[in-house]
This record gives C-alpha cells, sequence and structure tokens, in this order.
C-alpha cells in the first residue's frame, strides 16, 4: 500500500510542475485571475498541459483498478484470514473521529 500513497504524491507534484512550467511558457497568462483551464487551449501549453491531464488521469485510473483488485482478493479471502485482518484492527481512527464529532455537538448520545 505504500507505494501507492508514494505513486499518488508523484502524480500530483508532477501534475504541478508541468502546470508551473506551462505558466511560465504561456505568453499573456494571467496566474492570479486565469483558470489553469487555459492552459489547454493556449497554443504554446495546449499539448504539454493536456498530454498531462491525460496522462495523470490514466495512471489513476490504472491505479484505482490495482486497488479494486488488490481489495477484491482480500475480501475473497478465507473466513478465518479475515477473522486475523479484523483482529489486528485498530478501532481508534473510527473511535477519534465520533470522539470529535461528539465534540462538536454534531453526534448526540441517546
Amino acid at each position: 500500500m505504500p507505494w501507492r500513497r508514494r505513486l499518488l504524491f508523484v502524480l500530483a507534484a508532477a501534475f504541478m510542475t508541468v502546470v508551473m512550467a506551462a505558466t511560465s511558457i504561456a505568453p499573456a497568462y494571467d496566474v492570479q485571475g486565469g483558470a489553469i483551464s487555459d492552459l489547454g487551449v493556449i497554443g504554446e501549453t495546449a499539448r504539454l498541459f493536456n498530454g498531462s491531464l491525460v496522462a495523470v488521469g490514466a495512471l489513476n485510473v490504472a491505479l484505482a483498478a490495482v486497488t479494486s483488485a488488490d481489495l477484491r482478493f482480500a475480501t475473497a479471502a478465507p473466513a478465518s484470514a479475515r477473522a486475523v485482518m479484523v483482529a489486528n484492527a485498530t478501532p481508534i481512527p473510527r473511535l477519534m473521529m465520533v470522539r470529535s464529532l461528539r465534540s462538536c455537538g454534531c453526534l448526540q448520545r441517546r
């Protein structure tokens, strides 16, 4: 699982790098007032920006397919293996979420 998180981070960093490079290449592009989708229609940056969108999107779909296959494999495990996975799981994040919802008044005790 950690390699997937790293890959998602690298994809996001690569996309942001491409956006920054495209904004520096585009003539008369207003960084503060222009939308980044404008980079996809400016002649000098259209291929770079649109190509990065397609590449990042394709890699995200591939990563989702791999993750989905892994999850199907994990849920198809025998009952004894699932019991071990559940026994090793920690409920602390859920408990922390419930406590934070109660503290803000979003979740009331009955």
